[in-house]
């Protein structure tokens, strides 16, 4: 089996994701997944 991915969504945009599903007829075939990237340290931050 191969999973059919629909779409694909920055986390900053969950919210416009979640409306996507909770709308009747989006035209959306597969799933949505949500890209979860890790943000890097900016050199300020490490002190």
């Amino acid at each position: 089996l191969r999973p059919h991915v629909g779409a694909v969504y920055p986390l900053a945009d969950i919210a416009l994701a979640h409306a996507l599903l909770e709308t009747p007829n989006n035209g959306l075939r597969g799933k949505i997944a949500i890209a979860v990237v890790p943000q890097a340290h900016s050199a300020s931050a490490n002190g």
